[in-house]
């Protein structure tokens, strides 16, 4: 999903340190999304110095200019390098967040939580604990665990004190939550059944009106072939016919679970996408990410 990645890219425009000449020319071409020219200056500093106590951060815009390009591997490896060459823990807990950032956009949410949950638990300092939250509600958010995404803004609320909440633009994204209980999900099962009982029926339910005379039709005339090939004693015909409705009718029950699913998954995204675009509203920003 393009949203997830513009988040992303608003976390980052600006460079971990404060420029020095050397690398003020990497940042400018960072800063215009010339990537390829940016880690190619970038590297060329590494070479020059690699002394230099500014390594941990050259390595992680290396690394951001990487992910920006989709090379997540190239990514996690100068995100090793920087760890590597990091001393402070808030620097630590950053660069573990943007491996879990990685994570999320390849699509392993499970792998992402499980590495936020492990900042959090080790974090001490509020930005740290800002961040690695709201990532944690992005993973929610995009494995469709709406009721867990909630629950763990209510927690924000009844566990910290007013003015120290995780979670600052949280009416807003709590109504958009409440609002999947009224999403009107097509039940997989019942689907298939009505596929099974009168083909097309279950795709008309899943408001996929096409397909579902199409698939009506070409049932109903293949029981209308075999029944006048029995009739006109063809019974090869028959046969033949038989075996084309059989692939014909499991066929239709097969595609009617995947429009279930398609179209429950569309419902699901449009949600996904208007939390996204609330966390990705200036304000949440300007508050949580100083």
């Amino acid at each position: 999903m393009n949203l997830i990645k513009i988040l992303f890219f608003m976390m980052s425009l600006e460079a971990p340190y404060k420029a020095s000449s050397p690398l003020a020319f990497a940042d400018s071409i960072f800063s215009i999304k010339q990537y390829d020219d940016a880690i190619t200056e970038y590297k060329r500093y590494v070479y020059q110095d690699r002394d230099s106590k500014l390594l941990d951060s050259v390595y992680l815009q290396i690394a951001l200019s990487y992910r920006y390009l989709g090379e997540l591997d190239n990514s996690n490896k100068y995100l090793g390098l920087s760890l590597a060459n990091t001393v402070t823990q808030n620097k630590v807990s950053q660069i573990i967040i943007d491996k879990a950032i990685n994570q999320i956009i390849r699509e392993d949410y499970q792998s992402a939580s499980n590495i936020l949950l492990n900042v959090l638990e080790s974090a001490s300092d509020t930005e740290t604990i800002i961040q690695a939250s709201y990532y944690l509600l992005i993973v929610d958010v995009l494995s469709c665990n709406f009721t867990k995404a909630k629950q763990r803004i209510l927690d924000d609320y009844q566990r910290n004190s007013p003015g120290n909440h995780v979670y600052k633009n949280h009416i807003e994204i709590i109504a958009l939550l409440d609002s999947v209980a009224n999403l009107k999900h097509k039940d997989v099962k019942k689907a298939k059944r009505l596929s099974s009982f009168i083909p097309g029926s279950g795709q008309i339910y899943c408001k996929d009106c096409l397909k579902g005379v199409n698939a009506f039709i070409l049932n109903g005339g293949m029981v209308a072939l075999v029944t006048i090939s029995i009739i006109n004693g063809h019974y090869v015909n028959a046969i033949l016919c038989t075996y084309f409705l059989q692939l014909f009718y499991f066929g239709n029950r097969y595609r009617t679970e995947i429009i279930c699913n398609n179209y429950n998954k569309a419902l699901d995204q449009a949600i996904q996408k208007a939390i996204l675009t609330e966390l990705s509203k200036p304000y949440w920003f300007h508050h949580n990410f100083k």
